[in-house]
């Protein structure tokens, strides 16, 4: 079956921002220091669906504090 997904207006960077602290126990465990360094003047909104685009924000931070030494 197909699965409708929910589109909303949201900003990348705030689900950005939040993923970053959900990893840092796992970061600091690594000795990694995450930083997100954006213009803080505007920021964008897009239409998506807010989970799948967290699922594929999480999945970059995650493999790559995974597979950095």
């Amino acid at each position: 079956l197909e699965e409708e997904l929910e589109l909303t207006n949201l900003c990348p960077l705030d689900i950005i921002e939040e993923e970053l602290v959900s990893l840092k126990i796992l970061s600091d465990s690594k000795d990694i220091h995450l930083n997100l360094d954006s213009p803080e003047k505007e920021k964008i909104k897009i239409l998506g669906n807010e989970m799948a685009i967290r699922r594929i924000i999480q999945n970059i931070f995650s493999n790559s504090l995974k597979f950095t030494e």
